[in-house]
């Protein structure tokens, strides 16, 4: 069922990232650029979606049946690309986490997977000024959550980022006088999104000052 799931899936879907609706979008279009008249609303994507039940039946000490894994794991390596990353058409940071993320709840081991253009794919998203893009081929997209699911990932399958200080540089860059974080370097409201984002990265890259 979860495999014909996913087709449906893909069908009703042409994209995975975010799905924006407007205020005034029953009117054909808006009457201004105010962003107070737009609603963003983030959708969460399959892959998302499976790691938190998977990650909540851990929590719970929840086992699923042999054959209900090997159908998880089925599902989710058919969002594998051939680029190594893993997303709906598409690779992107956050999924290829959410994807290996799910791989290590379900499996013992991850050795009996090619995982090995993944693990390029992930270190071809890293920053050489630091901080992490959503995929490789697209410049200075690099952000906190993007930095936070490239450490993940990178923990995930126990191999370390080649610029390390200059992730933490990054990081530190998007502090605020307040005591949160930003999203980037550029000027931005504290949020508790962020601050988790940079606070789990410092800890990660065991950087964290007191």
């Amino acid at each position: 069922m979860l495999i014909e799931e996913v087709d449906s899936f893909k069908q009703s879907m042409d994209f995975e990232r975010k799905s924006y609706v407007s205020r005034k979008v029953e009117e054909s279009s808006l009457e201004s650029v105010d962003l107070h008249n737009l609603y963003i609303v983030e959708m969460p994507t399959m892959l998302c979606n499976i790691n938190m039940v998977t990650s909540a039946f851990n929590l719970l000490d929840y086992q699923l049946n042999e054959l209900e894994r090997e159908n998880i794991v089925r599902l989710v390596l058919k969002f594998k690309n051939k680029d190594g990353g893993f997303g709906l058409n598409t690779s992107c940071i956050d999924e290829t986490f959410h994807a290996l993320s799910i791989l290590i709840n379900l499996k013992s081991s991850l050795n009996d997977l090619d995982l090995q253009n993944t693990i390029k794919w992930i270190y071809e998203c890293e920053n050489r000024s630091g901080g992490f893009k959503i995929k490789p081929d697209i410049p200075l997209s690099y952000s906190l959550e993007y930095t936070y699911y490239g450490l993940q990932a990178m923990d995930l399958l126990n191999i370390k980022p080649a610029f390390s200080d200059m992730h933490t540089n990054f990081i530190y860059s998007c502090y605020n006088p307040n005591g949160g974080f930003r999203r980037s370097t550029n000027l931005g409201i504290s949020t508790l999104e962020d601050t988790f984002y940079a606070t789990s990265s410092l800890s990660t890259l065991n950087a964290i000052l007191y």
